[in-house]
């Protein structure tokens, strides 16, 4: 239920016309890149106020909770013949999230020292006017930059969520999201022993800033499978499948390289490699980046892409803790038809699309594995009177995602 929309802080009054209101937020899949936020309202009838500022501020509330903030485009306006011999306007206002403002600020003239990922991502958006929240993993130490190499904000950063393994998003509050996948919804680097290749004394990190898990992963929003509108589709794709990942890192001409592959998986599949040219400095963190991509990607593995949702059929608490999803929440659905891989299935939300009429409120949820974003189970997630006699022995931990996949 659309609660206002307001163009500079003004509301329409939606009473005086007919519409609609369609918004997309983040992305389709976890392989697509960064996408700004996008919204589309549509009026009609006799008493269409015309008058819309390009570059004005739109914001779009639902059962007022904020769903979109963004910067109105190309507004577009055509007339219908009504039979009383009027004509009804229809007035087409797209606006896009402050995302897409980042491909207008040019940064890095200065250059950069070699830092960490976390300050190197403050020091370029800091260099712009936008608003923006960092959850960036606290390693990936990048290479110095030359003065004299400015370029768009969008490209630095985007070169960035390559290198590193990260994602943006537009955030419905007009704030603009980088998050790592190792710190997503976490707050904590899911480094492993099999990472650890330095000795002790090479390792220039304290524990806690590459092994410790500082915050509790966040609990999933349970969706009840009487608002899920259609049954949803899974799928799984050997285009998907990358078994082996050369990391570029390092000053050295040509630069060092890092090779990680999974065998059994080239076996089965034959080689699928991948090679990331990145500005990395340490070999550690190349070894780290590509464990990443292997943990991922070198199974192939059923997802459930989008779940459609009637939004008014929700209770006030679920629909509640829904509106408050963004890119990188997590989300379980149960009670899913049989036969299918799972009959729980919990997923990681990369973006939605939402739409909404007079007679409705429907939001459709992109998302993906939750090995993209490390979002298996911890210890803690066990139930603790599980006997190891029950669990199955032959499942990797790293596909365990939810507690009742350890069961024999």
């Amino acid at each position: 239920m659309i609660t206002q929309v307001a163009i500079n802080g003004v509301p329409l009054d939606l009473n005086e016309v007919e519409w609609s209101v369609a918004i997309d937020h983040g992305r389709n899949d976890v392989q697509s890149p960064p996408q700004a936020s996008s919204a589309e309202i549509v009026l009609y009838g006799p008493n269409v106020d015309v008058d819309v500022p390009v570059s004005g501020e739109l914001t779009i509330d639902a059962y007022n909770v904020r769903r979109f903030t963004g910067r109105i485009t190309d507004p577009q306006l055509a007339h219908d013949y009504a039979p009383n011999g009027q004509y009804h306007a229809r007035l087409r206002i797209p606006a896009m999230g402050n995302l897409s403002l980042l491909g207008l600020y040019e940064v890095g003239a200065a250059g950069y020292a070699e830092e960490t990922l976390d300050a190197r991502v403050h020091n370029i958006l800091d260099e712009t006017a936008v608003t923006y929240t960092a959850n960036t993993d606290p390693l990936m130490v990048q290479l110095p930059v030359d003065p004299d190499q400015p370029a768009p904000a969008l490209t630095w950063l985007s070169d960035l969520c390559t290198n590193t393994g990260a994602t943006m998003c537009d955030l419905p509050d007009g704030n603009i999201l980088f998050e790592s996948y190792s710190r997503r919804g976490y707050g904590y680097n899911p480094a492993t022993w099999a990472q650890v290749t330095d000795t002790f004394a090479d390792v220039p990190y304290i524990w806690a800033d590459i092994y410790d898990r500082t915050e509790a992963a966040p609990t999933p929003v349970a969706l009840p499978d009487t608002a899920v509108v259609w049954t949803p589709v899974w799928s799984k794709s050997v285009l998907t499948i990358v078994n082996q990942v050369r990391v570029q890192y390092g000053t050295n001409t040509p630069p060092d390289e890092i090779i990680a592959d999974d065998p059994t998986s080239i076996a089965t599949h034959k080689l699928r490699s991948v090679t990331l040219t990145t500005q990395l400095a340490d070999a550690t963190d190349a070894y780290d980046r590509a464990q990443a991509v292997l943990l991922a990607q070198s199974e192939a593995r059923w997802n459930l892409t989008q779940v459609m949702i009637k939004m008014d059929e929700l209770d006030s608490t679920t629909r509640a803790d829904v509106l408050d999803l963004i890119q990188g929440s997590r989300v379980q659905i149960a009670g899913l038809p049989a036969p299918a891989p799972l009959t729980t299935y919990m997923g990681v939300v990369e973006g939605w699309s939402e739409s909404h009429m007079p007679d409705g409120y429907y939001l459709t949820l992109s998302l993906s594995d939750p090995r993209y974003s490390y979002a298996v189970a911890a210890w803690q997630d066990i139930d603790p009177t599980l006997d190891w006699a029950n669990v199955n022995n032959t499942i990797q931990w790293y596909n365990v995602v939810l507690s009742s996949d350890l069961a024999a």
